[in-house]
């Protein structure tokens, strides 16, 4: 026996939020440890942004600012909702 362990894959994480500042703050946050269970995969600044990333990405976890322009967050989320 060689004494390694698998390691999970890590959740692919996308991050969309208009704030520059704070995505790549919650990017570090996440992904700051060696032994990390996160990815981020991509990072969006508009509601228009979160389907796309998400779907060409496949994030199993999607960050969204409810405050997002043009249309807002809860647009974005009601969107993906419908696409998954």
């Amino acid at each position: 026996m060689t004494g390694l362990t698998s390691r999970p894959a890590p959740f692919v994480v996308v991050i969309v939020d208009d704030h520059a500042l704070f995505a790549q703050g919650l990017q570090l946050l996440l992904t700051s440890r060696a032994d990390s269970l996160f990815h981020v995969a991509a990072i969006g600044s508009s509601s228009e942004d979160a389907v796309p990333l998400v779907g060409k990405h496949r994030a199993d976890i999607a960050t969204i600012d409810l405050t997002l322009p043009p249309r807002g967050g809860v647009h974005a989320i009601t969107a993906l909702r419908g696409a998954y």
